[in-house]
């Protein structure tokens, strides 16, 4: 399966290069549609159970190795506390960093283990942790940054088949832009892993890809920044309404124009249909990101994955 590549930084414009970005970025008709890949099933994790994230590890490594593919994988740890210690899961539930970091390296475990003889298929696993609780901070990312660390230390001996990134679901209106660019500040200071965004746009327009207003008092370029503009940023964004490709088009589309790291390459559309079945299927998520990306010949609308998250218990 294709991987991305790390992007280049983008050169300085020339006054004929801005002149084709106006013609190439008017819409078009794509001349196909990629296909969609396979669905990685991510996880909210509501367990401090080393056995039940080894199990969820294992079951994703069997399916890897019996249909030839690789995966992506975010395990979302909630949101960090303010002494720095570990977080507060989506379910309530209180976990150490120590915890956190066996957890995931158990999954890392079950992976590897679970692929057999199979040793082609690979997992990138993200770590991931969000901005609405309280150590949303430049520390709070230094303290993610040591986790990552310690996961892959920890994991070092499936290092040949898993790949340790971190993780953060960045939502304008669960925080400020102030405490999530000193967070992305933090982490980006300390751990060089990529970290996957794994949040939303809201508010950001739909129609533009002007720095206009998205919620909270974030602008287009903060949400840019936080999913593609930081040197460790991936994209991967919620895609549950038709509306959301609509606005991570646009902000692509900004990217092109204005970013400093230029388009987004998005590893892929998340979905939560298995959670709320009022949202967009993986199918529809990745349809209508693909399609809105595809009207641009200057954005890519090839996209190697399909996310959707579960309840990991």
């Amino acid at each position: 399966m294709v991987r991305w590549v790390r992007r280049p930084r983008i050169v300085a414009w020339t006054s004929v290069a801005l002149l084709m970005s106006a013609l190439l970025a008017w819409p078009v008709s794509s001349a196909y549609a990629e296909s969609k890949p396979i669905t990685d099933w991510s996880f909210y994790v509501e367990t401090t159970s080393n056995t039940a994230m080894y199990d969820l590890g294992c079951n994703q490594g069997s399916f890897d190795a019996s249909h030839g593919t690789s995966s992506l994988v975010f395990l979302d740890f909630g949101g960090q506390n303010s002494s720095g210690t570990g977080s507060l899961e989506i379910d309530g539930t209180s976990v150490s960093n120590a915890q956190i970091e066996s957890m995931a390296a158990n999954f890392a475990n079950g992976y590897y283990t679970c692929t057999g003889s199979d040793t082609t298929t690979v997992l990138t696993e993200a770590v991931g942790t969000n901005n609405s609780y309280y150590d949303v901070s430049t520390g709070g990312g230094q303290t993610w940054a040591g986790v990552i660390n310690a996961v892959k230390s920890d994991a070092s001996a499936y290092a040949s088949q898993v790949t340790v990134w971190a993780g953060n679901d960045i939502e304008p209106s669960f925080n400020s832009w102030a405490n999530t660019s000193a967070w992305i500040s933090g982490y980006s200071g300390v751990e060089p892993a990529p970290y996957l965004d794994y949040g939303s746009a809201d508010g950001c327009s739909s129609t533009s890809h002007a720095n206009g207003s998205c919620s909270n008092g974030w602008t287009t370029s903060d949400v840019y920044y936080a999913a593609w503009g930081a040197t460790p940023a991936e994209a991967s964004p919620e895609i549950y309404y038709a509306v959301n490709a609509e606005q991570w088009t646009q902000i692509s589309l900004y990217g092109y124009y204005s970013g400093p790291q230029g388009v987004i390459n998005f590893e892929g559309p998340l979905d939560e249909n298995d959670l709320n079945g009022s949202t967009l299927t993986s199918s529809a998520a990745w349809t209508y990101l693909n399609g809105d990306l595809s009207q641009y010949s200057v954005l890519n609308s090839n996209m190697p994955r399909s996310l959707e998250v579960h309840d990991g218990t």
